[in-house]
């Protein structure tokens, strides 16, 4: 990805609320579904300011779900890591209510997930070499929820509401 298109990316997936994600492990496609605002969106006219960003393939797949536990009378809170399947993604963000994302969208590189391993609430790999060229991290925070989402990828594919692929996002 020239750095061009890198920047505009990282633009894109900061410019409003994410109201979706899912991830297809047999296609290696992680879909994350954003609503960009004003000058940001690539077609500002649009009737439905909803796109859907393809990241694909996808080599390594990450996400921590933590519920922040406020503070006690008795003590400080803490911190719940909590486990969901993949395919239950799309409900976990949804429970968010729409939080825009946090930090730098396209890192240098992903943290450590071998060491993480106890504190991820799902993780995957893809045994193939394609699909690690691109680290993508989201951070995405609500109330008393934390959902870190982290993945790798190769190429990027940015689609309007109704379907139609954006040639010149």
């Amino acid at each position: 990805m020239d750095e061009q298109t890198r920047s505009r990316l990282r633009d894109l997936l900061v410019a409003g609320p994410v109201l979706g994600a899912e991830v297809d492990l047999q296609y290696r496609v992680l879909a994350v579904t954003i609503e960009p605002a004003g000058a940001a969106h690539p077609v500002p006219e649009a009737a439905d300011a909803r796109l859907q960003v393809l990241f694909h393939p996808v080599g390594t797949i990450a996400a921590a779900l933590v519920r922040h536990d406020r503070d006690r009378p008795d003590g400080p809170g803490g911190r719940t890591v909590m486990t969901f399947e993949p395919d239950h993604l799309p409900d976990v963000v949804a429970a968010l209510d729409g939080p825009v994302p946090l930090g730098d969208p396209l890192p240098d590189e992903l943290p450590d997930l071998h060491a993480m391993e106890d504190r991820l609430s799902l993780r995957g790999m893809a045994q193939v070499a394609e699909g690690h060229r691109t680290p993508l991290a989201l951070a995405l925070v609500a109330d008393d929820l934390t959902l870190d989402i982290w993945a790798t990828f190769d190429d990027v594919e940015v689609r309007a509401a109704d379907g139609s692929v954006l040639q010149d996002w």
